[in-house]
């Protein structure tokens, strides 16, 4: 089965909200809202089939883009690649060219939505920053890790909103008692922690995330 290479557009507005489309209910998928965008044609490259979906669409030209994720995902009927990026300024006023339904929708609210399944990791990627901090090796010395936590707070206080806990050098033991006052710290900052560790003990200390060594 020949897979179809989308391209996808995650296009914000100044309000930081996302646009979202409606399908049509006789097409594939129809009814459901999705991220705008279209099949490349022959010859395009996913940032020249973004800049002609979304003229014809929606009657806006690209400013500023980035990828943000690719998404292979087998229907029953079909097999789709979504290319997505994340358009963050353009020119021209949105409006639905094809007669489609548009809203302009804040990411807090997108599972609000019903999507096509291969849309659906979409709104995880949008959820996340852009960037995150992976913290250093601790000071075996500082036996309650007062000063990796000191300098933990000061970059969450800073803006930090997405932390990963790495400290392969630290016995597990160490690693659980650190992890569970990380999580205090990020909770106090609404930072999203992420746990370089076991499955077992990244559930245990309540992550959000888990980033797997090639051993695991």
């Amino acid at each position: 089965m020949e897979t179809l290479h989308i391209a996808v557009a995650a296009i914000l507005n100044q309000k930081h909200e996302v646009l979202l489309s409606l399908r049509p209910t006789h097409v594939h998928q129809g009814g459901l809202w999705e991220f705008p965008g279209g099949k490349l044609e022959a010859g395009e490259d996913v940032v020249q089939a973004l800049r002609r979906e979304l003229k014809e669409e929606l009657d806006i030209e690209i400013q500023t883009v980035r990828p943000l994720i690719k998404i292979e995902h087998a229907y029953s009927d079909r097999t789709v690649l979504l290319d997505v990026w994340q358009v963050s300024s353009f020119t021209g006023i949105a409006r639905g060219l094809e007669g489609q339904e548009i809203r302009w929708v804040p990411i807090s609210s997108l599972a609000e939505y019903q999507f096509p399944a291969a849309d659906v990791p979409i709104i995880t990627a949008m959820r996340l920053p852009p960037v995150y901090l992976i913290g250093p090796e601790p000071d075996l010395t500082d036996i309650h890790f007062e000063s990796y936590l000191q300098h933990l707070e000061h970059c969450l206080s800073a803006g930090v909103k997405l932390f990963q806990l790495r400290a392969p050098e630290l016995l597990e033991e160490q690693y659980h008692e650190l992890a569970l006052q990380t999580r205090l710290l990020c909770d106090a900052y609404d930072t999203r922690l992420m746990l370089n560790t076991t499955v077992t003990q990244a559930v245990c200390c309540g992550a959000d995330g888990l980033h797997l060594s090639s051993q695991r």
